[in-house]
């Protein structure tokens, strides 16, 4: 540990159903043992990392865990959070998914759409959409495999597709029109000033 750092402690999870989770309603949240130790794994390195910003503003930083659906980050956020409170740091852990202009279904819709649609349009443009590309096309949507890479080779077609359907969602993905960031800023706030 860096010098200066003041010392911190891991409590053992004797009952994680009692831990705080994160604000989103009806979000289920199921830590599990293999989270319990990626967090004790993390935590001495955030402990290090979050220093500097306790001695700006003690007993409050903002965290950020991000990653793929599904990997865990709203388990493992809420037990760094626990060992922040455990070592009198307040926490509040905010969804990511409470927060898009959506509700996740729709959410998860709406990124299907973009990619699809301009996707499409560009296989227009390029001259590419033809009957049986359509047909071919809805099959592979229908079946949810229209974004596998591996049916290039087979499809030459689908990689314009691909590309495009791409581009158009990174466009897409965490801007304003998916993200409601003056909420998220508004939360922040109210967090830093107590």
């Amino acid at each position: 540990m860096a010098p200066g750092t003041p010392e911190f402690t891991i409590p053992p999870i004797e009952d994680a159903s009692v831990i705080r989770t994160g604000d989103m309603p009806g979000d289920k949240v199921e830590i599990g043992t293999s989270h319990v130790s990626k967090a004790r794994a993390i935590f001495p390195r955030l402990w290090q990392l979050v220093q500097p910003a306790l001695r700006k503003s003690p007993h409050r930083a903002v965290i950020s865990v991000h990653g793929g659906s599904g990997v865990g980050k709203s388990e493992i956020g809420s037990l760094l959070a626990h060992y922040l409170r455990e070592n009198g740091v307040g926490s509040y852990v905010m969804s990511g998914d409470n927060y898009p202009r959506r509700i996740p279904r729709d959410n998860d819709a709406e990124r299907l759409r973009v990619f699809r649609t301009v996707a499409t349009k560009a296989l227009a443009t390029g001259g590419d959409y033809t009957d049986q590309t359509r047909d071919i096309l809805a099959g592979l949507q229908s079946a949810d495999r229209d974004s596998d890479p591996s049916l290039v080779e087979q499809y030459p077609w689908l990689g314009t597709y691909q590309r495009a359907g791409s581009q158009a969602l990174a466009a897409y993905l965490g801007t304003n029109r998916e993200v409601d960031f003056d909420e998220v800023n508004n939360i922040l706030a109210a967090f830093r000033d107590g």
